[in-house]
């Protein structure tokens, strides 16, 4: 980012749970040293968002809880 005394310091955040975005790396094919890339699960509501089926466990409990690993399919 650019202000008018120069350039200003940010933090770019990029959560995607379906896995379909793509952040250009201008220094390729060497790694981007200000680039920190994070693999996790997603969350059951998350599963739920980009269109995955809840487990039997979610569907009997009628609802999808984060807190319960059960309901991670």
């Amino acid at each position: 980012m650019r202000g008018e005394e120069g350039t200003l310091p940010f933090t770019f955040i990029l959560d995607d749970p379906a896995g379909n975005s793509h952040v250009e790396n201008p220094t390729a094919p060497r790694l981007d040293p200000k680039l920190r890339v994070v693999f996790y699960e997603r969350t059951p509501s998350q599963d739920l968002m980009v269109g995955l089926q809840p487990t039997e466990e979610a569907r009997t409990a009628g609802r999808v809880d984060d807190a319960k690993p059960e309901h991670k399919a």
